[in-house]
């Protein structure tokens, strides 16, 4: 929908059929989603997605050291780019988890080994998923090799936690 405002034209995204305040606003939620169009809900997504990773996570602090040291590590060897076909931000983030949740207990030094350790040893396409796939129904593409031919096809699929989960 366009709308022009003050001689500028902008396109809106979503409207809302309600009104709700923004301190009872809980995009987690699935009924955040409902009536929202796709680019809405993938970015909306990156709010969710951080959210549930701190949720899933054993030890926030230990993941968010370890996180800032591999992606210290990966900027300096400038694979830190998914505009250039390297892992971006979330990829990095969603690794970490997944090591934080194989080794619950361990110190980030112990964890940014584990780091390199497991993904040297990987077998990829195996895809690497922090939570179980939900198909909440609303009509969004979800990651399932079974039902998308092309997501066969990923060559290293990294599994987004929340719906609709991507790679």
């Amino acid at each position: 929908m366009q709308i022009l405002f003050y001689n500028f034209s902008m396109k809106l995204t979503s409207l809302y059929s309600l009104i709700i305040s923004m301190q009872d606003l809980d995009i987690s939620n699935a009924p955040a989603i409902y009536n929202v169009d796709e680019p809405t809900v993938r970015s909306l997504n990156g709010c969710r997605i951080a959210d549930q990773i701190l949720g899933i996570v054993p030890d926030v602090e230990n993941f968010r050291i370890t996180l800032r040291c591999i992606n210290l590590w990966a900027k300096t060897r400038s694979v830190y780019s998914n505009v250039i076909g390297f892992l971006g931000g979330i990829c990095w983030d969603l690794l970490v988890a997944h090591v934080c949740q194989l080794f619950p207990n361990a110190s980030p030094s112990m964890l940014v080994t584990c780091f390199f350790k497991v993904y040297s040893q990987w077998r990829w396409p195996n895809p690497v998923i922090l939570c179980s796939i939900m198909d909440d129904k609303l009509g969004f593409t979800v990651w399932d090799p079974y039902k998308n031919h092309n997501d066969t096809t990923h060559q290293m699929p990294i599994i987004t936690p929340s719906y609709a989960s991507v790679n």
